[in-house]
């Protein structure tokens, strides 16, 4: 009999003490719910099972409740202490921007877990989002060290290598994210920098891309839009000028095409052909800034002053931080 009571009272105990915890929760009433009660009922019987959690960590996260997700999702990690839990928590709170508490996770778990690939991609992402470029680059060529392979490592190291101005560094990981898996993404950042650099090897990979854009039923215009900026670059206006005619036709939509052209004719003094394009590009987008600026530009050209202004106001109306548009209103 009197072992009996002991482990009533135990049970009691236990029962009690899983209670507590989901009563404390600030979550509880949410915990309550239709959708949640019969998992949060489980979770009272079985306190310490990381996958009810888990389980219900994933449901919250599919209502948009991220708070009560991640709180879940730490429990689960707190329990078991395991990679998995320390991957999907870690996951979650890249996913939802808590980069302070992610930075910490994921320091843990590297140190737990050296070998795990995607710990070490997911803390460089956290490294990068929050403008760490030098650690992030750190930590992808250590992933690169262990698994080489994957293209989108490469590609995201570009970009860290990019933000920091090593643009030769940017294009060799380009290449080789491109060179392991062709595709658009990595072969139009491949473009833009080569074009800017006015590397000859930029038509034969816009070519390459037209025909993978026109095998994804895409009427992307990019590769024909970084072909022209390759002339461009080149000093061969008359080309790109056509390039860009050829932009516009497949797409009247895209701005840059637009811009470019303007920006070829303002140069060549051919004042009213910049306006005529500027025009045709604020109308198909009054939210960019840069049509506004060029015509700025154009009007101070011929002397309309006023006009001008105007234009240099809309544009940094349009983007506060146009610093161009704010040095050509203040030099009026």
């Amino acid at each position: 009999m009197k072992r009996n009571i002991t482990t009533y009272i135990c049970c009691l105990i236990l029962t009690t003490v899983a209670c507590n915890n989901e009563a404390t929760t600030p979550y509880h009433n949410l915990y309550q719910a239709d959708l949640y009660k019969p998992i949060s009922d489980s979770i009272l019987a079985d306190e310490h099972n990381a996958a009810l959690y888990t389980r219900r960590a994933m449901l919250l996260a599919q209502q948009s409740e991220t708070n009560a997700a991640l709180a879940n999702y730490a429990e689960a990690y707190h329990i078991t202490k395991q990679q998995q839990e320390g991957a999907q928590y870690a996951t979650a709170l890249v996913q939802y921007s808590r980069l302070d508490t992610a930075l910490t996770v994921l320091t843990t778990l590297r140190t737990q877990y050296p070998s795990n690939v995607y710990l070490h991609s997911l803390l460089a992402e956290v490294h990068a989002a929050r403008k760490e470029y030098t650690k992030a680059i750190a930590t992808y060529r250590a992933v690169l060290a262990q698994d080489s392979t994957v293209s989108n490592t490469w590609l995201y190291l570009s970009y860290c290598y990019q933000e920091v101005g090593n643009d030769a560094a940017a294009i060799q990981a380009l290449e080789r994210a491109y060179g392991l898996q062709p595709n658009i993404t990595a072969g139009y950042e491949l473009a833009a920098m080569y074009a800017a650099k006015g590397n000859p090897r930029t038509i034969s990979l816009c070519k390459e891309l037209a025909v993978l854009s026109a095998k994804a039923a895409d009427k992307d215009v990019r590769s024909t839009y970084f072909a022209s900026v390759y002339y461009t670059t080149k000093g061969n206006t008359t080309l790109a000028l056509q390039l860009l005619d050829s932009c516009i036709a497949q797409d009247y939509t895209y701005g840059n095409a637009y811009i470019d052209k303007a920006t070829l004719l303002l140069q060549a003094n051919n004042i009213p052909g910049a306006i005529q394009v500027l025009t045709l590009a604020q109308q198909n987008d009054n939210t960019n800034p840069e049509a506004y600026y060029y015509m700025g530009k154009c009007y101070q050209a011929q002397g309309r002053l006023a006009a001008a202004r105007l234009e240099y106001q809309k544009a940094i109306a349009l983007d506060k931080e146009y610093t161009l548009a704010a040095e050509a209103l203040k030099g009026l």
